[in-house]
């Protein structure tokens, strides 16, 4: 559903993408779909690695085309995610979500517990009253932040 769900506002999807993998073949592909419920694949010679999605957004959807549109979504929906996401602007690619996973950090200061909090409640104020790192491997692998608000 998720990925689908760009066909809310596009009519035809290209994902473009090539592993960093050279084990897996040096290989890049398109996947392709106008949303009707089939798809195309074929390869690209020649693709850089990594991934670049094209959407061909719908006539009443062009807001999403905006670049400020675009990175305030990325920057609200990636941030803190563990790959780095970046948009074209004046030539070349700038980073949207500069945060590194604080959750995947063996340890965080305070000042980064306190950004990440505010990141999560919304708001450009305030801190957690109390925060605590956990990570444990046995037996999965979980990685978290748990933060309690101030009750005042």
């Amino acid at each position: 559903v998720g990925f689908y769900s760009t066909f809310v506002v596009a009519d035809k999807v290209e994902v473009y993408t090539k592993t960093c993998d050279p084990q897996k073949g040096n290989q890049g592909y398109l996947w392709s779909s106008d949303g009707s419920g089939s798809y195309t694949i074929s390869e690209q010679p020649d693709l850089p690695r990594g991934t670049r999605i094209i959407l061909t957004l719908k006539d009443d959807a062009t807001d999403f085309a905006k670049l400020a549109t675009v990175k305030k979504a990325a920057q609200k929906f990636s941030s803190y995610i563990d790959f780095p996401i970046s948009v074209r602007e004046d030539g070349e690619d700038k980073p949207v979500n500069k945060q590194e996973a604080l959750w995947m950090k063996t340890s965080a200061s305070a000042e980064e517990h306190t950004q990440f909090f505010r990141y999560l409640s919304g708001t450009s104020y305030g801190e957690p009253f109390y925060s605590l790192m956990y990570q444990t491997d046995a037996p999965l692998s979980i990685k978290s932040c748990f933060y309690i608000p101030d009750p005042d």
